[in-house]
């Protein structure tokens, strides 16, 4: 399994500096886009991925720099008969926001006629709270996290864990930090990917790094960062306060993990 990182960035960052936090993986021939933010154009061509080879998308929430990019792959693949229609997964409720409130506005209309919904632009799976999905001979699971907390209610959003080939993956997506919540799937991956923001003002909504260097080195040196924004700061300056933290690394825009498992060591 390789897992490329088409941008690493949060809402925040310019294209001259990253993209958007956008992760592909790849397996058996077939590749995963985890969500696409509205750099996605730009990052595909950056990283040398034609749009033929984006096989299926799984959307963690509805945030511009996560779903941003759907308008153009749904318009590309719609128009372009070489192009087959992509596979879109996500939660049934993040689906529903996503076209009624989100890309119905723009993707409503076409010539003559008006588009039903999703449906017509994407090959819709939608994954019940607690379920799983399989795509090209690995099953995925959906998890839950507490990003962004209206006056009412949670606002979905997911993070994915899944293993393949004896290595367990957590990839966090959008998360508040949040210790108790987080610790279990902290436990449960070989390797983890963790959202992390370097803003020292206070943000209820990411999980900021002054936060995440207290965690136990147990989970540090196991755990990639990523969704950041330089803040001022070079990234070589960032990548230096992140080792001497504990932590496995800072993910640049275009790094590639292949892991696989020898003698009960995972290596990358």
């Amino acid at each position: 399994m390789e897992i490329k990182f088409l941008g690493s960035g949060s809402a925040f960052v310019s294209t001259k500096e990253n993209f958007h936090a956008n992760a592909l993986v790849s397996h058996e021939g077939k590749n995963l886009l985890i969500d696409a933010g509205f750099h996605i154009a730009e990052a595909l061509e950056f990283n040398g991925i034609a749009l033929k080879d984006v096989n299926a998308i799984f959307l963690t929430h509805n945030h511009a720099d996560h779903n941003g990019g759907l308008e153009y792959l749904g318009y590309r693949t719609f128009f372009d008969p070489d192009l087959e229609k992509p596979i879109l997964v996500s939660d049934p409720k993040i689906l529903e926001v996503l076209w009624n409130n989100v890309l119905r506005g723009n993707m409503g209309s076409l010539s003559g006629r008006r588009v039903q919904g999703l449906t017509e632009y994407f090959n819709i799976v939608a994954v019940p709270p607690r379920s799983t999905f399989e795509f090209s001979g690995v099953w995925y699971a959906p998890v839950r996290m507490p990003h962004v907390i209206d006056d009412y209610d949670e606002v979905p959003a997911f993070g994915l864990k899944w293993e393949c080939n004896g290595i367990r993956y957590f990839f966090s997506g959008d998360v508040m930090f949040d210790f108790w919540r987080l610790m279990p799937f902290w436990e449960y991956g070989h390797i983890i990917f963790q959202e992390c923001e370097f803003y020292e003002y206070d943000n209820s909504v990411h999980s900021q790094f002054r936060f995440l260097k207290t965690i136990p080195e147990q989970y540090k040196e196991k755990m990639w960062l990523y969704h950041y924004s330089l803040n001022g700061k070079t990234y070589e300056e960032l990548e230096s306060m992140v080792l001497e933290a504990g932590f496995k690394g800072l993910v640049k825009r275009g790094q590639v993990f292949n892991m696989e498992k020898e003698n009960g060591q995972i290596n990358i």
